[in-house]
C-alpha cells in the first residue's frame, strides 16, 4: 500500500511541476520553475538561470559557466565567446563546433558555413562549411575536395544525402 501512495504522490508531482513550467525568452525549447532551468521537461543540473540565455539557434544555449546543446553540456566550448553560426555550426574564440564536437582542423579566420536551398528558402543552415584549406560536411574534412570549389548555392539541399 505505501509504494501505491508513493507512486501516485510522484505522479501527481511531475505532472503539477510540467504544468507550472514558464517558457524562458527564446526559440521555446528552454524553460523555468523559477529556480530551475529545463530543456523541455528534462532538469538541466548545471545551468545557472540568473545568466541562462537561448540563443535561438538549432539548441544552443549558455550561461556563465557552460555552453549547452539541448540539455548537454558542450565540452571546451567558452560561454563568453561562443557563438551560434548556421545549422549545428558555432564558434568561440579558440575552436569551431559541429555539435558537440570541435572541428579540429578548422581555420577560426576563414571557417564559413555554406548556403544552400531548404524548402524553397534561401538560408545558411546547412551541414557544408569550408575554410581557407579544407571542406567539411557535417564537420568531417571532406578528402581531396578543393574548398574553392565546394560551394552550394542556390542547391536544394534537400536532395544532397547527409
Amino acid at each position: 500500500m505505501p509504494l501505491v501512495i508513493l507512486c501516485i504522490a510522484l505522479f501527481f508531482y511531475w505532472n503539477t511541476r510540467e504544468q507550472s513550467l514558464l517558457p524562458l525568452e527564446g526559440n521555446g525549447q528552454y524553460y523555468t520553475d523559477g529556480t530551475h532551468v529545463f530543456y523541455r521537461t528534462e532538469l538541466m543540473k548545471e545551468a545557472d538561470l540568473s545568466s541562462f540565455v537561448d540563443l535561438n539557434i538549432d539548441g544552443y544555449a549558455k550561461d556563465a559557466n557552460h555552453v549547452y546543446r539541448f540539455c548537454s553540456i558542450v565540452a571546451d566550448a567558452d560561454p563568453q565567446s561562443f557563438q551560434p553560426l548556421h545549422g549545428d555550426y558555432a564558434k568561440d574564440d579558440h575552436f569551431i563546433f559541429f555539435a558537440f564536437h570541435i572541428v579540429k582542423e578548422a581555420d577560426l579566420d576563414s571557417f564559413e558555413v555554406l548556403k544552400c536551398q531548404w524548402k524553397q528558402v534561401l538560408n545558411q543552415g546547412s551541414h557544408y562549411a569550408k575554410d581557407r584549406s579544407h571542406a567539411y560536411v557535417r564537420g568531417t574534412v571532406v578528402g581531396d575536395v578543393s574548398p574553392e570549389t565546394f560551394f552550394f548555392e542556390n542547391i536544394n539541399c534537400e536532395d544532397i544525402p547527409y
